[in-house]
């Protein structure tokens, strides 16, 4: 799955260029008392209005939007100034305290995260050693600058503990069939096919409809519907492809090839 990027950039921005590229920053809000269905307007309206303070390049949030404030590649001013100049992509995840939303609101963050360090370059591991997606935690207990510890405290209020999210940053959420998926999906298929094989040969006591009465006769005194030897002409059963090929295959030689 793909997500679009809404495109709001920030006016007014420094645009300095990074000393190099090492981390994307996984950040969340902090703010327990924005959790509303506007949460996430209200995020950026308010980092807008205090980007000299403070600002990041993307937020998450509302049911699974993305929305890109300030240009990647760039410092901005998310994780203090030991982290600033190293990172390529920070973004922020807006609260909400709807779980249904929450989910939505993951899984774009996960995919968000994992693109941008994709594009930056680095690994897809979280706060591990060397470049890669960092914590701003991981900011905090590694290279100062900043106090914050997100995002884990609200992903844990959530039902995500820190190992689930480093498992989901290391491989996505597009998860492939495991064996034993595969095998029960297999194995309804082939109840599937059973059933209709089944229905395809059911036979039927229902009379000809007074609509189609006159084709039906017409089609049995040519030789074009012969049955499957049952006294039973079955006209409301299944009819399969073999059949209709070899109905075609009838009325061509009968109408078609005797001219």
């Amino acid at each position: 799955m793909s997500y679009v990027i809404e495109m709001q950039i920030m006016s007014g921005l420094p645009n300095q260029p990074l000393t190099a590229i090492k981390y994307v920053v996984a950040h969340e809000s902090g703010n327990s008392t924005n959790t509303g269905p506007n949460a996430l307007e209200n995020e950026i309206a308010y980092m807008n209005r205090n980007k000299d303070n403070a600002f990041v390049s993307h937020w998450v949030g509302g049911g699974g939007r993305i929305v890109q404030i300030a240009p990647v590649n760039r410092v901005q001013y998310g994780c203090g100034p030991k982290g600033n100049p190293y990172s390529y992509a920070q973004v922020e995840l807006a609260r909400t305290s709807d779980k249904e939303q929450f989910k939505k609101d993951y899984a774009a963050y996960i995919w968000l995260l994992r693109k941008m360090a994709i594009e930056a370059g680095v690994p897809t591991i979280l706060d591990g050693t060397g470049n890669g997606i960092k914590s701003h935690r991981w900011i905090a207990d590694n290279l100062g600058g900043t106090t914050h510890k997100d995002p884990f405290a609200y992903l844990m209020s959530m039902g995500v503990t820190e190992a689930q999210f480093q498992q989901d940053i290391k491989n996505g959420l597009e998860e492939e069939l495991t064996v034993s998926q595969y095998n029960e999906l297999k194995q309804e298929i082939e109840a599937l096919k059973s059933l209709l094989a089944t229905k395809a040969s059911l036979q039927s006591d229902r009379e000809v409809g007074a609509s189609y009465k006159e084709a039906w006769d017409w089609a049995i005194q040519e030789g074009i519907i012969r049955g499957d030897g049952s006294k039973n002409m079955n006209p409301a059963g299944v009819l399969t492809r073999e059949q209709m090929a070899t109905m075609l295959k009838r009325y061509y030689d009968k109408f078609v090839d005797n001219k």
